[in-house]
């Protein structure tokens, strides 16, 4: 159970940064990747006036990679 607890703080951490990472991007009109495995990544774009949609509703900061197929 210590070690699931362990994880979890871990997991968190990750989380916590990647929020930094989006306020960070948002801040500056930045974009970035984050693929934490293969087929499992999504691309961030910081610039509202880059997001797209394809369904044209309301545009959304994170894409799937499949985003790009």
């Amino acid at each position: 159970m210590e070690k699931q607890r362990e994880l979890n703080a871990m997991v968190s951490k990750v989380l916590e940064d990647l929020n930094k990472c989006e306020a960070f991007a948002d801040e500056h009109k930045l974009s970035f990747h984050f693929s934490p495995a293969y087929g499992m990544g999504g691309y961030y774009e910081g610039n509202p006036e880059e997001r797209y949609s394809p369904y044209g509703d309301d545009p959304q900061a994170w894409q799937p990679s499949s985003q790009g197929c």
